[in-house]
């Protein structure tokens, strides 16, 4: 999978987290390491660098794992 594909599927699956669990797009970005309200338009466009993809993936499993327990 290239950078793009990567990217493409990462935003299906932060759409997806968000409607999950009543997140607007901002919010999402605000919780974060990355602390971007932006960022979700930023993936968007596009814009996302593979560590900032990263982090986000790692946020999504924390998260849900909080969720959980």
């Amino acid at each position: 999978m290239n950078q793009n594909q990567d990217q493409i599927a990462l935003l299906q699956e932060v759409e997806s987290f968000c409607r999950r669990h009543g997140l607007a797009d901002s919010r999402f970005g605000a919780l974060t390491p990355i602390n971007d309200t932006h960022l979700v338009d930023r993936m968007r466009s596009g814009m996302l660098r593979r560590s900032t993809m990263n982090k986000v993936r790692q946020f999504m499993a924390r998260y849900e794992l909080d969720a959980v327990a």
